[in-house]
């Protein structure tokens, strides 16, 4: 493996880890035990079965969506860093949102409100990711239309996946 790839890949993984840790350690003091091993749990699970379906649908269909490059650190075929990274944006989605709907006051206590709140904060933090990890090389998209590929970070359907996920969950 390519010194440069593996560089790149445990700058992606070693921070990821940390800020895991780091929100896994706040959700145990503002939350609790029950909810802290609940809620990464399932938001690991959640994103190992997302990972694990498109994978196989991408080989039944012969075209991946997307491309993840040379990352050496993989759990069946994909990057950890892809479940961790889909933990930590559950995370920060909600909390934000609970933060938000608190300094509104009316609608703190009302689900739909967080949800809606989720989605769409997950659908800023979709497109930070995706603008990023497509500029510096860490993946890419492949478009039905190639010249889509001019006007586009992404395909629509990148941003529509990480809201629907968040949604999901």
């Amino acid at each position: 493996m390519d010194k440069y790839i593996l560089n790149v890949n445990i700058s992606l993984l070693l921070p990821a880890v940390v800020i895991f840790i780091l929100l896994g350690l706040h959700c145990y003091f503002f939350r609790g035990a029950r909810l802290t091993s609940t809620f990464f749990g399932s938001a690991l699970l959640l994103s190992f079965g997302r990972e694990v379906v498109f994978g196989f649908l991408s080989r039944l269909t012969g075209k991946p969506p997307y491309l993840v490059l040379g990352t050496p650190f993989k759990i069946f075929h994909l990057p950890m860093v892809l479940y961790i990274g889909w933990a930590i944006t559950f995370y920060l989605s909600w909390y934000l949102a609970e933060r938000i709907l608190k300094r509104i006051g009316c609608l703190s206590d009302r689900i739909f409100a967080t949800i809606t709140w989720s989605i769409l904060i997950t659908g800023g933090i979709s497109y930070c990711v995706e603008a990023t990890a497509i500029r510096v090389g860490w993946w890419a998209w492949s478009f039905s239309d190639p010249r889509l590929k001019d006007f586009l970070v992404a395909p629509f359907s990148a941003f529509e996946g990480w809201s629907a996920e968040t949604a999901l969950f």
